[in-house]
């Protein structure tokens, strides 16, 4: 149990509520930042933009299963499109798209 969970990355993406800088990254109030495993990965005014970024860093080799649970900032349908784009660009991953309800995180997301 402990090895399969071992296995899975997480991701998250909020919203900056100020202006920061850290690890080269430059954030600006207001625009998208991402997660990965905890660390500040991404950054930028498009939110298919940092879930790209996210991504590359979250994915090792293919065949993985990409869970987005969805928060309330965002809409299914969004979402959908979104995991259609990254199926586009990171071929070989199965995506799944799920109501997360979050209040804070627009994704979390689930690589294993």
């Amino acid at each position: 149990m402990e090895r399969a969970l071992g296995s899975v990355r997480t991701g998250e993406i909020t919203t900056a509520v100020r202006d920061y800088a850290d690890q080269g990254l430059v954030i600006k109030r207001g625009h998208f930042m991402g997660l990965g495993d905890g660390d500040l990965v991404a950054s930028g005014p498009e939110v298919a933009g940092v879930l790209e970024d996210l991504l590359t860093v979250l994915i090792e080799g293919e065949g993985r299963l990409i869970t987005m649970f969805y928060g309330q900032a965002m809409e299914r349908n969004e979402v959908l499109e979104l995991a259609g784009k990254m199926g586009e660009i990171f071929q070989g991953q199965e995506f799944d798209v799920q109501d997360g309800g979050q209040p804070v995180y627009h994704l979390i997301i689930s690589v294993e």
